[in-house]
This record gives C-alpha cells, structure tokens and sequence, in this order.
C-alpha cells in the first residue's frame, strides 16, 4: 500500500511505478481518477485519453527491463474490462 497513489497524478503515479522493485514482474495498482486515466494514456503513448470507469480493470505491458526505465509510449493496453462487460457477459 502507497500513500502516494491516492489522488495522485499521472507524473506522482508514473514516479510510483518508476520505484517499483525490479524483481517484481508484475504490479496491481489501485486507484483514482483523473490521475489513473491520465497515467494510461501516458503509458499507450496518446493524448486522445483512456477512459477507465469507476471498477474498471486495465492490464498494461510495458517495453522495459527495469522498472526506472519506464517512460511516455512504454507500454500497450493489453485489455481493459468494465462493469458493464462484465454484466453484459453475465
């Protein structure tokens, strides 16, 4: 748990991952918006958005060997899952 990710944004979120510890192969982060719609759209490299509604999950990969290395247009939108995909697929 980090303080630091709650209402935060996509520079302060950015930081939080960039501090990651390396030999973690995966992260889960929890958060708000605006910051989290901002940071994904950050990660896929776009301005047009991302939008992540409230219990939407997003699965990012990253292009990177380190966590430090991560960076604007890093990463791809693997999938992203809504509440309604999921009551639609109920």
């Amino acid at each position: 748990m980090d303080e630091a990710v709650y209402a935060a944004g996509p520079d302060a979120l950015l930081s939080v991952v960039r501090g990651l510890p390396d030999q973690a192969e995966h992260a889960l982060m929890v958060g708000h918006n605006p910051g989290f719609e901002e940071l994904a759209a950050l990660l896929i490299g776009t301005e047009c958005g991302v939008t992540l509604p409230t219990a939407a999950a997003a699965h990012f990969e990253l292009d990177v060997d380190r966590w430090s290395e991560v960076c604007a247009g890093a990463g791809r939108l693997q999938w992203l899952v809504t509440p309604k995909i999921l009551k639609k697929n109920r």
